[in-house]
């Protein structure tokens, strides 16, 4: 399985699933946290791309609201934290477009 799709299995049933069955609105995710979590070393930029693509973002029924904590340059790094908005359980046509 890709790494891509490792991630977004991880956060989708370790932050997403559990967030939405407490009826929680938004999540908090860690760039560094998710790597360690996977057990990974230097693979920063593939779960920072993950987590910021909208392909992501749709599968998992979360829309990015924010992400802060990185360096100035805006490049992948550990530090970055993605604030996600928990949309609607549906992943009909009115949830894709609200995360496009």
């Amino acid at each position: 399985m890709k790494p891509t799709e490792q991630t977004k299995m991880h956060v989708i049933s370790t932050y997403v699933k559990p967030a939405r069955l407490r009826g929680e609105k938004t999540i908090q995710v860690r760039v560094g946290n998710v790597q360690k979590e996977l057990g990974w070393v230097n693979r920063t930029p593939s779960v920072f791309s993950t987590l910021l693509s909208k392909e992501f973002q749709q599968e998992a029924g979360v829309e990015l609201v924010e992400k802060r904590g990185g360096p100035p340059s805006g490049g992948p790094s550990t530090t970055w934290q993605f604030l996600f908005r928990v949309l609607a359980e549906t992943k009909g046509p009115a949830a894709v477009a609200k995360v496009s």
